[in-house]
């Protein structure tokens, strides 16, 4: 500090440093740190340094500050405040002190005073030495005004390190923060993975029904749907072909059935659709059949749409050429004002794969756009069913209101032209432009592949019910007896503990649900038509449950059922002395009729009459 102080020969001695370069230089420039260093050393003058964490305009020293030390002592002093800070958070941290002056809490009073007294004059030295700092700080400021400095390579260095020093803390904490950000999203993906996984086991309770009113004659190929908790069966084929609409009433598992009478007679037919748009019920293709009065009976398919009002029961027909091509084993499902048909099998015993739909108010048909095409091969006696939260939303319509994903139109089984079993499960997304059609790959054991069976939807549990079909790979008889659900909100198929009365396997039946219960009716198997009567399955859990282990109870109960035994009573006296003396007659009779048979015998061995003589060789045999 010598050579800085205040006086103005030691600043000239700098300003004629600096005039002499000018003069060997004609345009000012700046001088490298060794030439200006050697300058320095030549005049007797000391280098500045630049101050790294201060002002461009802060220099100081070498000799006089050293900032290893000034580091040192900060580090000291932050140390300091990290240790008073967690003692104080340990010294004064809530705890259960009764409100009596203990030896306890006096120890803690006495601990707080002195810890404020010493953080007092920890704060009172830490301000005298800063204070210290910054007015060397000022006085090199004011005694070096004008002077261009350069920092030394150790300067930067030591800069540059802190530098590094406080990017690695910085990045250490954000990876830090990253990785457990990481951690808590993949212990999210993992819960929701093992929620989805874990499969849900579902009880069903299968009625055992046997309505003693009328029912509608056995039959296959015939379609029922549910309006208004009403049951409605159309069409099929049985013994003969049908053409009647019955309707059946439901109290809990009893049923009703009745024919409505129609103002308008319906040709009979099979392997058609039939669905519900309000209160109207829309019946497309099928196999229509010609009417019993006619003496040849021939068999055509059709393109028709019937309109049969259920509230009044008026009926239009409504018959179309060309876009709509007839067909029957087809699949519809009525989305909107829309009626959306796919596949089936044309006049020509063709396998179709198209996509239309037809305007029920306005009665015209259209093609349907779809991002992918799909069954190439064609496909019919397929099944599908409209797992839609809100049923009016028309197609294309995006639906912001939908309270769950997953929600469209499914798909599943069926037969190709190949002659192939399908197992495939198709989601039918119809509120995109073009319809989105994806193949989905649930969790849990799928169905095994098969066609004309049923698939019914759940509205109030989102489940999709498939019950039996035919997959004649599987044995010569092929008829399936198996149910399956899958859960719409995690497509998860359920294991399913099935309890109740056992029935026989079908295909080419109806089904639909009312509720929580699923109503099959007809179909066939190997001992042909099945029988008319309504197979009711419970499917709510708790319900089944009840149903299973009442049935269980009474079983056991009837399996531990005692058998009364009478313990006899001894008969009185005079019964005893009647029985001992008809045993007695017994044995006289026995002896007298004995007797009788010797003296025959002897009188016929010395009779000369050959009668005599034969009953003689006769006894004698027998006797022998």
């Amino acid at each position: 500090m010598s050579s800085l102080e205040s006086s103005p020969k030691n600043s000239l001695k700098i300003v004629d440093i600096l005039e002499k370069y000018k003069q060997k230089k004609a345009i000012m420039s700046p001088l490298p740190l060794e030439q200006f260093q050697q300058i320095v050393q030549e005049a007797g003058q000391e280098l500045l340094q630049q101050h790294p964490e201060c002002e461009n305009t802060h220099f100081i020293p070498f000799k006089q500050l050293n900032q290893d030390a000034i580091d040192e002592l900060q580090r000291s002093l932050h140390q300091s405040k990290i240790m008073w800070n967690h003692f104080s958070r340990a010294l004064f941290a809530a705890s259960p002190i009764e409100n009596k002056n203990s030896s306890k809490k006096m120890e803690l009073l006495h601990n707080r005073d002195a810890y404020y007294r010493i953080k007092k004059q920890n704060d009172i030295q830490l301000k005298l030495q800063i204070d210290g700092i910054n007015k060397e700080y000022q006085k090199i400021h004011l005694e070096t005004q004008g002077v261009k400095s350069y920092p030394s390579i150790s300067t930067k260095d030591q800069f540059r390190q802190q530098q590094i020093k406080r990017q690695l803390q910085m990045g250490c904490s954000q990876e830090l923060v990253r990785q457990e950000t990481e951690l808590i999203q993949q212990q999210i993906e993992q819960t929701k993975s093992r929620l989805i996984n874990e499969v849900k086991k579902i009880v069903v309770y299968i009625y055992n029904n046997q309505n003693n009113g009328w029912n509608p004659s056995s039959r296959e190929s015939s379609a029922m749907v549910n309006y208004n908790e009403k049951l409605y069966l159309f069409g099929g084929s049985g013994a003969g072909n049908m053409s009647d609409l019955c309707q059946a009433t439901l109290d809990k598992q009893l049923y009703k059935w009745m024919t409505i009478k129609l103002k308008q007679q319906i040709q009979c037919r099979s392997y058609h659709t039939i669905n519900v748009y309000k209160s109207q019920l829309i019946i497309f293709g099928g196999v229509l059949f010609s009417p019993k009065n006619e003496d040849r009976i021939h068999c055509e398919v059709t393109n028709e749409v019937i309109h049969i009002n259920l509230v009044n029961y008026d009926m239009k027909i409504v018959q179309h050429a060309g876009i709509a091509s007839p067909r029957k084993a087809h699949i519809a499902e009525v989305i909107g004002r829309y009626l959306l048909v796919q596949g089936g099998i044309d006049s020509k015993g063709h396998y179709l794969n198209d996509f239309l739909a037809y305007d029920i108010l306005t009665q015209r048909w259209q093609n349907v756009e779809v991002n992918t095409p799909v069954f190439q091969d064609g496909i019919a006696f397929h099944k599908s069913c409209c797992a839609l939260e809100h049923k009016t939303i028309d197609l294309y319509k995006h639906d912001p209101d939908i309270s769950y994903e997953n929600q469209g139109i499914y798909i599943f089984g069926g037969l190709d032209s190949n002659g192939h079993y399908l197992d495939k499960l198709i989601k039918i997304d119809v509120r995109r432009r073009p319809i989105y059609i994806e193949e989905v790959q649930p969790k849990g054991r799928a169905p095994i592949s098969r066609c004309q069976h049923s698939m019914s939807y759940v509205e109030l549990s989102q489940q999709i019910i498939i019950y039996g079909g035919k997959n004649d790979d599987i044995n010569t008889q092929g008829f399936l007896n198996d149910l399956h659900i899958l859960e719409i909100r995690n497509l998860t198929w359920s294991h399913l503990d099935i309890r109740g009365h056992s029935s026989l396997g079908r295909c080419s039946h109806s089904a639909t649900v009312i509720d929580e219960k699923l109503f099959i009716f007809g179909g066939v198997n190997y001992t042909g038509f099945v029988k008319s009567d309504l197979l009711i399955i419970e499917l709510n859990q708790s319900k089944a449950q009840d149903l299973g282990q009442y049935e269980s109870q009474t079983e056991r109960i009837s399996k531990q059922q005692l058998q009364v035994q009478f313990k006899p009573v001894s008969p009185p006296k005079r019964i005893l002395n009647l029985k001992q003396q008809i045993e007695q007659i017994k044995k006289d009779s026995e002896k007298v009729k004995l007797a009788d048979k010797f003296k025959r015998i002897s009188m016929a061995r010395h009779s000369r009459n050959l009668t005599d003589v034969q009953i003689y060789r006769t006894f004698a045999t027998v006797t022998d």
